[in-house]
């Protein structure tokens, strides 16, 4: 399944054949992020959460993994005392979820994610300008955000940790084009990953090592394909990548992106899916891989 937001309207769930499977019209939700196998009111669940403009909130969701049916949990939406909440990466330790959301002032907070209305804010800082995309690495437990025109930075995901921001990247000084936007990891396990950033200005994503200097790997772009009549991709916000055997057709995981603009043939906005091999061949990130069919 993937959870993609409509800032006009909701929540969208697909399908990896694209199909739309449900639709949830909960406000104009920005971002959305989600984790599995959380524990949650003593059941263990899949939770997505989303930054929700209407209402100046976080709006939680329970996803069941066996109907893949997503229920908005209305009853749990978290206020938020932020102007305009933007963008929202979520983050599991052990047995607890926790949200980073920030403003386009520059502000992030961080939230313990609990059931029954007992979620509650543990801290606060700030960029000098306006962010938008994060992750987190639950490995490492390390926060990475953008902020949108000037670079990459990371930061301890712990909440006790009041240790200070580290520069990855900067426009000025990288393969990266403002805006910084969607930011997405791809784990091979626990001691090799990749962190991916979209570079909307260019058009394409910048590929870093996790871990150490972040060191950057290159950048690609994803192109037409003429033989399935699909538009490449420009403009992008939002990415996402799972590192999960979905199908013999995504063997080693998909990488998901938000298309600003389709004009062959000219449509909607929309998503598009890449099957993973194709990134790990085009860096030869060390994995002996079957050819990809066109």
């Amino acid at each position: 399944m993937i959870l993609g937001t409509n800032k006009r309207k909701g929540l969208e769930v697909y399908n990896l054949d694209g199909a739309r499977v449900q639709s949830l019209n909960v406000g104009n939700l920005n971002n959305v992020d989600l984790r599995q196998n959380v524990e949650w009111d003593g059941a263990i669940v899949d939770i997505a959460v989303a930054t929700n403009r209407s209402t100046n909130s976080l709006s939680l969701f329970a996803i069941d993994r066996e109907l893949g049916y997503v229920e908005h949990l209305s009853n749990e939406s978290i206020a938020l005392e932020l102007p305009t909440p933007y963008g929202i990466c979520l983050f599991k330790k052990n047995s607890s979820i926790y949200a980073f959301v920030n403003d386009k002032n520059g502000t992030f907070e961080q939230w313990e994610l609990r059931p029954r209305g007992r979620s509650r804010r543990l801290r606060t800082f700030s960029v000098d300008s306006q962010p938008e995309g994060c992750v987190v690495d639950d490995v490492s437990e390390t926060l990475y955000y953008g902020e949108e025109e000037f670079g990459v930075w990371k930061r301890s995901a712990g909440a006790d940790d009041e240790s200070d921001a580290t520069l990855v990247a900067t426009i000025s000084k990288s393969a990266l084009e403002a805006d910084v936007e969607g930011m997405a990891i791809y784990r091979v396990d626990d001691s090799i990953g990749y962190l991916v950033v979209s570079s909307q200005g260019n058009d394409s994503f910048a590929l870093f090592e996790l871990g150490g200097n972040n060191e950057y790997i290159g950048s690609f772009r994803i192109r037409d394909s003429n033989v399935l009549g699909i538009d490449g991709v420009s403009g992008t916000d939002g990415i996402e990548i799972s590192n999960a055997k979905f199908s013999e057709k995504f063997p080693i995981g998909v990488l998901v992106v938000q298309d600003d603009k389709n004009s062959n043939p000219t449509g909607n906005q929309n998503f598009k899916v890449v099957d993973w091999r194709r990134v790990t061949n085009q860096f030869s990130l060390g994995r002996e891989l079957a050819e990809i069919p066109e």
